[in-house]
């Protein structure tokens, strides 16, 4: 009767409530994805060209990877740190050192399979590396976003 349609009104309202709170989150979350992409496809750019220079200079694949890497991803924290995190305290220096003892650690890493693949299989480490940047891309976002915000933007 009036209680039992009251509280079936409540119950869809706050199920609507709910759903315009998930759609808002998806929608935000979407978003910082498509500027974390678009600033790393920047990155992208510096590293795969800085590589390909780099290898030009007869370095190793590692070294080379190492370098370009490491260029790509200080350009990636401090972009993303200043357009999509909107980071404001001002401890930046410690969270950028903790961020690129994480990137070296990620980047060695990711190096030296660039340098094992492109050896055993005789591809271009062009090829190796686009084949590793879809992984980075999903950690760096989760690291960055844990480290900045002290939790998973997910």
């Amino acid at each position: 009767s009036f209680l039992q349609k009251n509280h079936s009104s409540f119950a869809k309202y706050e199920a609507e409530k709910r759903w315009v709170k998930i759609s808002h989150y998806i929608s935000v979350i979407s978003q910082m994805i498509l500027k974390f992409a678009r600033i790393s496809i920047a990155g992208l750019l510096i590293d795969f060209s800085s590589f390909s220079i780099i290898l030009l200079s007869s370095l190793s694949i590692l070294l080379s990877s190492v370098i370009s890497s490491s260029i790509a991803v200080t350009f990636v924290f401090f972009a993303s740190t200043k357009r999509l995190f909107y980071y404001k305290d001002g401890f930046l220096f410690f969270k950028f050192l903790l961020y690129l003892l994480y990137s070296l650690f990620l980047i060695f890493f990711i190096s030296f399979l660039i340098q094992e693949f492109t050896n055993f299989y005789k591809l271009s480490p062009l090829f190796f590396k686009a084949c590793a940047t879809p992984f980075t891309f999903v950690l760096n976002f989760v690291f960055i976003s844990i480290l900045l915000n002290k939790r998973v933007i997910f």
